[in-house]
């Protein structure tokens, strides 16, 4: 590839210097003229029949405009992500399903009155029997959360290719190990927030903190059966999503909906920090039995996953965690033979949702953690029998995944040069050292998910400046910088002269939004193609003034010129005004939209190309054990990535290094506790979260490939730079001490709690 301008150099974020200024708007920051505010009551029981709502009292409260229980939400209103699931409603209806559940809504002139009526509201309840423990939950009478899931079964995933059992009655080896992840929260400085206002002609504009305003923009028209021409939404700056703001937030978005349309006045709802932790999902806990065959080389011939993931008492984004996992099982590794079972399973608590990563953290931790088990015991060193066994360029696997880049085997190696690999293991004072490593891939947008088009507009100014409109969203992910980059490569001018519009429905394209791993990739290749159009309006333009054919001319940092002499120029304003002032004038507008060369999985067998492109990456991990506390020190952490061409390098390494310990604090210390139905953490006080003391070391590895799918080779890295941390951790604790920790977080207590288990047995 030629020397490019802009994509592949560290151009300051375009976002910086109204953030740092203070001046970046939010959602949660608007005041709209005669705004009322919404606030929520939430069930204080985890299962129970709802006998009577009392409202009486509230309503009578000076300031209350309006009170809102179930029997106010229309029969229909009934949303989930996975058609199969729809199950959520904005307020409860009938039962309670877990606690911190709304039952109930007020609606007044300030918080304080609100938050005052809350406690006016009577609910009685008739307790039904609760179940916590998946497991339990599809059991033979264990109790029934929703009637029309027998067994609590939300939703069963089986994707199976080859001849299993005969792979594993054949293999040299066979290993088996059960594994479970944990419950990770988001925790954005931003909560959910959603403001309604209707015009008197019957028009809705919501204001709401989303990732992608184009699907709840949909989602609003469907569900309140009004056209879309009707609906706008708009969204400001987003003040982190990470998953967790990948769909509307059902309740509150359509309790500031209905609560609008009622009063004929714009009306706030907001989470607070624990309604966040309650009701804004988190990372779905796993639990994974996995079986693996190899020949007597150590080459891979069948792997089995076995896996159960709590749902949670409602549907958000749990059951595509079972489904999405299976796609991603069977496309790092070559099988001969792949069997992938998930069911998603009901019970009294929380529910999940999306998360960076979209199940695969969890899932991941479970199969490095048996890839690591495996080749210890079949006595090979654990990054061989990765490198032996893992996908490469021009693959399709066992799933149909075809790899048409990838630097997988690299990110290994780099990985493992870093670090004393083959050499003895140093100790003192009790404290052991330890290396692990991990190998993970993730997808560049998911077919299996949804369509995987984008759009973007282009308008180029008489001055020479440009207007980008997408449909993508900047959530502190650094998007807005590198769509920038890539329109100003295309079209020749300086990233300084490009503008980028998002987050209003009225104006901008359709897209699916700021997830997936899809924004460089997609919208950035719908913004690069509508930007060539644009410059070949303008080289005409060019051409006519330099007197020569619009083919021997190339646009760069702001001038057009010829290339075989490049002092002959012109600027973009000089070549606009051209094809503008004449008879058939022309304004440069383009357009255009992508659609990622993916394929819909079989229905039935899940095979297909479900992404256009997969990114891949190692992490290892050095820690060291104090075996006599069990505590663990991740001393440092080096992250491998292959994402294709890379945009901007500065905004790479800030996204790894902050994946990387979000990475952490899964592997560490984080865990959305519940206790029988009940939150125990449910605030930044208990829950713990990594600091600025808890980083480790982080060395950051780039390797580049080329993705003929994205723009300038460019493939996704935003979800795949947390994956495999928390395995490497994980294998790092084996290799200093010996013991496997199957279970997430990795607490001082199960360390020392596995050591002296081991010295018991006298290992």
């Amino acid at each position: 590839m030629s020397e490019l301008a802009y994509v592949g150099k560290s151009v300051p974020r375009v976002d910086a210097p109204e953030k740092v200024a203070g001046r970046a708007v939010y959602t949660l920051d608007l005041q709209l003229p005669k705004m009322l505010f919404g606030k929520l009551k939430a069930s204080e029981v985890p299962h129970a029949r709802i006998k009577n709502i009392d409202t009486s009292r509230a309503e009578k409260l000076p300031g209350v405009r309006l009170v809102l229980t179930g029997e106010d939400m229309p029969e229909d209103l009934v949303w989930g992500v996975t058609p199969v699931c729809y199950d959520l409603i904005p307020l409860a209806r009938e039962k309670v399903r877990f606690i911190g559940e709304s039952v109930a809504a007020v609606v007044a002139t300030d918080e304080d009155i609100a938050k005052e009526a809350l406690d006016l509201i009577e609910v009685e309840y008739e307790d039904l029997p609760a179940v916590f423990d998946v497991f339990e939950a599809m059991r033979e009478g264990a109790p029934l959360i929703h009637d029309k899931y027998p067994n609590n079964i939300a939703l069963t995933k089986h994707m199976e290719f080859g001849e299993v059992e005969r792979a594993f009655d054949e293999a040299a080896h066979v290993s088996e190990l059960s594994t479970s992840s944990s419950r990770q929260a988001h925790c954005c400085f931003e909560t959910h927030v959603s403001i309604a206002e209707w015009s008197p002609n019957g028009d809705l504009t919501v204001y709401n903190s989303s990732q992608c305003p184009s699907l709840s923009h949909q989602y609003f028209s469907k569900l309140l059966h009004i056209p879309e021409s009707k609906v706008r939404v708009i969204t400001n700056y987003v003040g982190g999503g990470f998953g967790g703001k990948a769909t509307s937030k059902f309740n509150i978005d359509f309790l500031s909906i209905i609560a609008a349309k009622k009063l004929g006045r714009p009306v706030k709802f907001y989470y607070d920090r624990e309604e966040e932790f309650l009701l804004g999902t988190f990372r779905t806990n796993q639990f994974h039995t996995t079986r693996i065959a190899t020949d007597k080389d150590g080459i891979l011939l069948a792997r089995e996953m076995q896996m159960t993931v709590d749902n949670g008492a409602y549907s958000d984004y749990g059951p595509a965690v079972g489904a999405i996992t299976a796609h991603m099982g069977g496309s790092l590794y070559n099988f001969k033979a792949y069997r992938h079972h998930a069911n998603v399973v009901f019970t009294n608590a929380t529910y999940g949702g999306a998360m960076r990563g979209i199940g695969n953290a969890g899932y991941s931790f479970g199969t490095e953690v048996a890839m690591e088990h495996h080749a210890r015991e079949i006595g090979m060193d654990p990054a061989e029998f990765r490198l032996k066994n893992l996908v490469k360029k021009g693959d399709t696997t066992i799933i149909g995944a075809k790899i048409s880049s990838c630097g997988v085997h690299e990110c290994v190696q780099e990985a493992i040069k870093r670090v004393p690999w083959h050499e003895a293991r140093p100790s003192s004072n009790g404290a052991k050292r330890g290396y692990g490593l991990s190998a993970a891939v993730h997808f560049t947008g998911a077919r299996a998910m949804g369509p995987e088009t984008a759009g973007a507009f282009i308008k180029v100014n008489k001055d020479g400046t440009v207007e980008v409109l997408s449909g993508t969203i900047e959530m502190g992910n650094g998007s807005n910088t590198s769509i920038a980059q890539i329109c100003a490569e295309a079209l020749g001018v300086r990233v300084e002269d490009v503008r980028i519009i998002n987050g209003d429905t009225a104006v901008n394209p359709y897209g699916w939004g700021t997830r997936g791993s899809r924004t460089t990739a997609i919208d950035g290749q719908a913004t690069r193609l509508a930007a060539i159009e644009a410059r070949e309006m303008l080289l005409r333009g060019a051409a006519e003034l330099l007197e020569c054919d619009a083919k021997d001319l190339d646009a760069r940092e702001g001038r057009i010129f010829v290339e075989s002499a490049p002092e002959n120029s012109v600027s973009h304003s000089e070549a606009y005004m051209k094809i503008y002032n004449k008879q058939g004038s022309e304004a440069v507008y383009a357009t255009a939209s992508y659609d990622s060369p993916s394929e819909d999985p079989d229905p039935v067998t899940g095979y297909g190309n479900w992404s256009a492109a997969y990114s891949f990456g190692a992490k290892l991990a050095e820690v060291e054990v104090d075996t006599e506390t069990g505590e663990v020190e991740v001393i440092r952490i080096i992250s491998a990535n292959d994402c294709g061409t890379v945009v901007n390098p500065a905004g790479a390494m800030a996204q790894i290094e902050g994946g990387v310990l979000m990475g952490v604090g899964y592997a560490m210390i984080e865990d959305f506790a519940v206790d029988e139905g009940q939150p125990v953490n449910p605030n930044w006080l208990d829950y713990k979260l990594p600091t600025t003391q808890d980083v480790p070391a982080l060395e950051t590895v780039l390797i580049e490939t080329e993705s003929p799918s994205g723009p300038y080779g460019a493939k996704g890295l935003g979800e795949m730079v947390q994956l495999g941390t928390s395995a490497a951790i994980a294998n790092a604790v084996y290799d200093a001490v010996g013991v496997w920790i199957t279970s997430l977080p990795v607490t001082p207590e199960k360390v020392l709690t596995a050591l002296r288990e081991k010295e018991a047995a006298g290992g």
